[in-house]
């Protein structure tokens, strides 16, 4: 049973396709062929300091990256809540 449809609006994850809600784990390899370990840390810290120091203003270039390691994130939220969701179905079927 595919626990998606039972989702109100605001938990369902609209950034995934079709295959990747079938297959979350597709956007996990995504997410980490994209950014390696130490280059999400480096986005998230260089985020953190723009977001607290309104005086810093990022290049075109870094506010196009910092956007698209941000929305990747997001996508990548999204595929863990389904794979908990999975989970939880599994574990509540048994």
């Amino acid at each position: 049973m595919n626990p998606l449809h039972l989702l109100q609006s605001q938990y369902y994850p609209y950034h995934l396709t079709w295959e990747e809600l079938n297959n979350p784990g597709l956007v996990i390899q995504q997410f980490l062929q994209n950014w390696d370990l130490p280059e999400c840390r480096i986005k998230l810290r260089e985020y953190q300091k723009l977001a607290g120091v309104g005086e810093c203003k990022p290049s075109e270039l870094e506010h196009a990256e910092i956007k698209s390691f941000l929305e990747e994130v997001e996508r990548l939220v999204e595929a863990v809540y389904i794979m908990r969701l999975e989970f939880e179905a599994r574990n509540s079927a048994s």
